[in-house]
């Protein structure tokens, strides 16, 4: 799992929207027999949701039993910021209340018995199995890799949500500079560790206060670590 994390680690930083991060997921995830990837953000009472693999009444009727009940029980506990964990482990954790059985209903109604929740709050990585997914169904080091896949496509959910608010994305390499920069690094340090000239460590610092609106290099560190762009 973590050698096809590697490989696939550049779709997520190259996504340009979406659709291209839910496509990262699911070549991920694929080899862990997980059907569908759900991605979704919680902005007070609104919800936006996306979905790979999904059907798009599925996801209807999710947000229609979403407003007639409120928050799910794992959305619930996934408030809590706890590690990955199943819906059936926490339906059995939790013992809902029959008011709180909605999501497993409607899960079941479309073929899917348990999924895998990754919690990286606003955001949340559903993945969907149309199997129930044990501790040998899904082994640790499944999960971990599951949720570090998740964890990039927040990130660069995030990164896609700043440019949407009108700032240009940091490319890759300007986030890296910024991120030496933040660890008391100067730009003749800098250049020697990535073996580039200071000249173009330089010019990377001046693109990327640039596209964040930051008045002097310190500025543009204390907005990329803000915005968790690094």
């Amino acid at each position: 799992m973590l050698r096809r994390l590697a490989h696939v680690a550049r779709m997520f930083t190259e996504a340009e929207d979406v659709e291209h991060v839910l496509t990262a997921l699911k070549v991920v995830s694929d080899p862990a027999e997980i059907g569908a990837v759900s991605v979704w953000r919680r902005q007070g009472e609104k919800t936006f949701s996306h979905a790979a693999g999904l059907e798009n009444q599925l996801l209807q009727d999710w947000r229609g039993e979403y407003l007639r009940h409120g928050l799910s029980l794992p959305a619930r506990y996934a408030e809590l910021g706890p590690p990955p964990f199943t819906m059936a482990e926490v339906n059995r954790r939790l013992q809902p209340s029959g008011a709180d059985h909605w999501l497993s209903d409607l899960c079941n109604d479309y073929g899917i018995r348990d999924s895998l929740w990754c919690a990286h709050r606003p955001w949340m990585v559903i993945y969907h199995s149309t199997r129930r997914l044990t501790r040998s169904a899904l082994p640790e080091d499944i999960r971990a890799g599951l949720d570090a896949a998740a964890a990039m496509a927040v990130r660069r959910l995030k990164e896609l949500s700043f440019t949407a608010e009108g700032r240009p994305a940091l490319s890759p390499r300007e986030r890296m500079i910024l991120l030496h920069l933040s660890q008391g690094l100067t730009a003749p340090q800098i250049a020697m560790r990535v073996e580039v000239g200071e000249a173009t460590v330089r010019t990377f610092i001046r693109r990327a206060c640039r596209k964040v609106g930051a008045s002097s290099q310190l500025h543009a560190v204390a907005i990329a670590l803000c915005e968790r762009l690094i």
